[in-house]
């Protein structure tokens, strides 16, 4: 018989916080893309195609299997016990992506309003994987390796929202770094992602269907041109 879920009385899965695994110090990076609720509005083609392509650019990192990865979307967490490995991880997916953005530019047919802009921020502190639990009944569903908690998840999250367009930034709590964090060898791929992103405001502010509000378009911009050129 199946079970009556307009019941007042179901059970309440039982969890306990004795069934958290031992906390990790480690290094949390969280990767997300800007703006992809408008641009889902404006095309799910457009929207669906950068999630995946970010994706697949950080799938295809030699490094990839040095890390614990976490998808949520249009975005994704990277766990790393160091720094240093964790940076450089990042740097080359952003320069990845940086290559193949700037080369799609020069496209005749490339449409600018489907510009991917990624942002990451890294945290410091005491995570917890679920997929290590060896208690509580949540052991018996794969679902639980699809989970990650912890203070610095919350913590590169929020810095995320810091960052310049393109831009790397580190909480705080990383001892090792300071604020904003260079990815790039050459200033080459910098500048043309900051004349790419004032082509994208631009085209935004004609009123195309993709919502950019002035303020926020200008901010960006002038955290962009810091960030990139300066």
């Amino acid at each position: 018989m199946p079970r009556d879920h307009n019941s007042k009385f179901l059970p309440d899965p039982y969890f306990h916080p004795d069934h958290l695994p031992e906390s990790k110090l480690q290094y949390v990076a969280w990767i997300d893309l800007m703006g992809t609720t408008s641009l889902m509005e404006y095309s799910f083609e457009y929207a669906a195609t950068n999630i995946c392509k970010l994706h697949l650019i950080v799938a295809q990192q030699e490094s990839y299997d040095q890390f614990r990865l976490y998808p949520m979307n249009d975005g994704l967490y990277v766990v790393s016990d160091s720094y240093r490995p964790l940076v450089e991880f990042l740097s080359d997916v952003f320069s990845d992506h940086a290559e193949i953005l700037t080369s799609n530019f020069d496209r005749e047919r490339w449409d600018i309003l489907r510009l991917a802009i990624p942002r990451a921020a890294i945290a410091y502190g005491h995570l917890y994987h679920p997929e290590d639990i060896k208690q509580s009944a949540l052991v018996n569903y794969q679902y639980a390796s699809s989970i990650l908690l912890g203070e610095p998840m919350t913590l590169a999250h929020h810095k995320e929202s810091n960052a310049a367009p393109f831009g790397i930034i580190a909480d705080k709590s990383v001892h090792e770094a300071d604020g904003e964090i260079k990815w790039w060898n050459e200033d080459r791929l910098p500048r043309l992602l900051f004349i790419i992103f004032d082509e994208y405001i631009k085209e935004c502010q004609k009123k195309t269907g993709i919502e950019y509000p002035d303020a926020a378009a200008e901010k960006h911009r002038s955290r962009a041109r810091e960030y990139l050129i300066k």
